[in-house]
């Protein structure tokens, strides 16, 4: 059977929630800042949630999606970079 054949498990609604929720965020910011022109907020997400992040203890922010503390402590991330906290 295909992976598009395969059930949701019980996590996965939720996560797909948290990486909507995830790329608003993005959006929002990048619209905030001034310049919003061809950038793909989806497409930055799905790179930037797959990368070991030293915020997050070298953990891949894609790890803690499963919970709604993990996607609490993901998007706490995020709006730090735009304070430049952790840029």
């Amino acid at each position: 059977m295909g992976a598009n054949n395969r059930a949701l498990t019980t996590k996965q609604p939720e996560r797909i929630s948290g990486l909507s929720g995830l790329i608003r965020q993005v959006q929002t910011m990048i619209e905030h800042s001034g310049n919003p022109d061809k950038f793909n907020a989806a497409q930055w997400v799905d790179q930037w949630i797959e990368t070991p992040n030293p915020a997050l203890g070298g953990i891949r922010p894609s790890a803690l999606m499963d919970t709604v503390a993990g996607q609490a402590l993901v998007s706490s991330v995020l709006s730090k970079m735009l304070s430049g906290a952790y840029a």
